[in-house]
C-alpha cells in the first residue's frame, strides 16, 4: 500500500490536476481523491542540485535555501493537517492527504541528505 501511496504521490506532483480520480489497488474499492481545497496547500520547489565543487559562500547560500523549503515544507503540511480538521473528507480523500504529507517528508529528507552529502565534500577538499 505505501508503494502505491508513493506512486499517487508521485502523480499528484507531477501533474496539478486535483480532481483527478486515482484508483486504489484492485483489491481494495476506495476511490482516491485528492480534495479540491488542496490546491490552496503550496510546497515551494526544492533547491537545485549542489555544485560538486561548492565554495564556502555557495555552501552557506545553499544551506538558506534549503532551510528555507524546509520551512515551507512545514507549512505545507499544516495546511493539509488544517484541510483535515476543516472539510468533509471521504476516506479517499484521507489517503490522499496522507499521500502528499509522506511525500512532502520523503522530498524534505532528499533535500537535507543532498547538503549534507555536499557539506561532506566540501569539508572533505577543504581539510581544516
Amino acid at each position: 500500500m505505501k508503494h502505491s501511496l508513493s506512486t499517487l504521490a508521485m502523480i499528484v506532483f507531477a501533474a496539478p490536476v486535483f480532481a483527478q480520480d486515482l484508483t486504489a489497488p484492485p483489491s481494495d474499492s476506495v476511490e482516491i481523491v485528492v480534495p479540491e481545497v488542496a490546491r490552496d496547500c503550496v510546497l515551494a520547489e526544492p533547491p537545485a542540485a549542489i555544485a560538486e565543487d561548492i565554495d564556502y559562500d555557495a555552501l552557506v547560500a545553499a544551506q538558506g535555501e534549503v532551510k528555507s523549503f524546509q520551512a515551507s515544507a512545514v507549512t505545507y503540511r499544516d495546511c493539509l493537517d488544517a484541510l483535515r480538521a476543516t472539510e468533509e473528507l471521504t476516506e479517499g480523500n484521507e489517503i490522499a492527504l496522507n499521500a502528499l504529507h509522506d511525500q512532502s517528508v520523503d522530498l524534505e529528507e532528499q533535500v537535507a541528505g543532498r547538503f549534507n552529502e555536499a557539506v561532506k565534500a566540501y569539508k572533505a577538499a577543504n581539510p581544516g
